[in-house]
């Protein structure tokens, strides 16, 4: 869940020169699934969904998994809540007792989580900052950069890629592969083949954000 900005030069013949590499820290996809669970713990009343984690808890990581699939999009969404979840509704619904708490931009309905667009990005918000404070900052010191390559799985969502695009298409060109997960593992591979492709190091022109 971390997020690593580098800076690199390309020299001739395509070597990289490493010119800055930040520390990772912890503000990438997960800070964002931390943020929609305690969105999840305020919606729920009573501990309900404390005692759905606690007694279905391979059935919480699925639905953790479904919002992984679906913080990619830039849009309304649905989430299909799994059996045990919907019988701990019914049952405090059927005892007459209050289930939900009002969250803007959330609601329940047919036991589906309905999540509206601009609610989703709350959950990104955190780390959105983090991103545009670091970037600010690195094209402060390195005013020439001329692309920024988003790679890595947090790379995927269209929210943060339509933020740097915002942002930042002004100064840089803003790129993001296909499949920018993908990246990782193949410049990885890439590397470990031929580790001269990076002539000098620094101890963290392009700039390649790593998002996980």
């Amino acid at each position: 869940g971390t997020i690593d900005i580098t800076v690199h030069e390309v020299l001739e013949g395509g070597a990289l020169k490493e010119l800055h590499k930040a520390p990772g820290n912890n503000k990438g996809g997960q800070r964002v699934n931390r943020k929609f669970l305690d969105c999840m713990r305020e919606f729920f009343c009573d501990d309900l969904w404390e005692k759905y984690e606690r007694d279905f808890s391979t059935e919480a990581q699925k639905f953790m998994y479904d919002f992984e699939i679906v913080k990619l999009a830039l849009d309304d969404v649905k989430m299909i809540c799994y059996s045990n979840l919907g019988r701990l509704v019914d049952k405090k619904q059927k005892k007459g007792k209050k289930v939900f708490n009002t969250v803007n931009g959330l609601s329940w309905k047919e036991d589906k989580i309905h999540i509206s667009k601009d609610k989703m990005k709350s959950f990104f918000w955190e780390s959105l900052v983090h991103i545009r404070d670091s970037l600010c900052d690195i094209l402060d010191k390195h005013p020439d950069i001329k692309y920024i390559l988003l790679v890595g799985g947090f790379a995927q969502s269209t929210i943060l890629y339509e933020h740097v695009q915002k942002e930042f298409s002004d100064q840089a060109k803003v790129l993001r592969p296909k499949n920018p997960q993908e990246a990782i593992l193949k410049g990885a591979v890439m590397f470990g083949r031929d580790q001269s492709v990076i002539r000098s190091r620094k101890s963290a022109f392009y700039l390649r954000s790593r998002c996980d």
